[in-house]
């Protein structure tokens, strides 16, 4: 009788010591489905961020490609503007230069002009002389340019 008031109470300790176990069985289970719940959640968060990372770093890399494209036709414009004044300077110049050159060319003809008409003056006055020596002076003397 004593054996079995053993038996009794060491299978009481382990009936305890069992529901004890199965009680913190419970408890791990409970935790485990708790980490997995709270893994899952993160586990979301995450592909979220992800996502919202990639669409953010795409919708950024759109905006810098449209800035850029921007930027690129605003300098090509100025630069067609640039091309269109520089043409219309250098145009501008040359027209200048030639009225230049034919101004310088007209007065030329009128230097080449006077002086043909002041030799042909001066031979006829050389001519014209009764000595018929045209080194000699009529009068007083006379000086290139002066009125015959």
């Amino acid at each position: 009788s004593e054996r079995v008031a053993n038996d009794s109470t060491r299978d009481d300790s382990l009936h305890r010591e069992l529901e004890s176990a199965h009680a913190q069985c419970e408890s791990l289970q409970a935790a485990c489905a708790s980490f997995t719940r709270e893994r899952h959640a993160l586990q979301s968060t995450i592909d979220e961020l992800r996502h919202a990372a990639s669409s953010a770093a795409r919708e950024v890399e759109d905006r810098c490609q449209q800035r850029l494209e921007a930027m690129r036709a605003s300098y090509m414009e100025a630069a067609a503007a640039m091309r269109t004044d520089v043409a219309a300077h250098v145009a501008d110049s040359r027209a200048r230069l030639e009225a230049i050159k034919a101004a310088q060319q007209a007065r030329e003809a009128q230097i080449l002009s006077a002086l043909r008409a002041y030799y042909e003056k001066a031979l006829l006055v050389a001519m014209s002389r009764p000595d018929g020596n045209s080194t000699t002076p009529r009068t007083g003397g006379s000086s290139p340019g002066a009125p015959v």
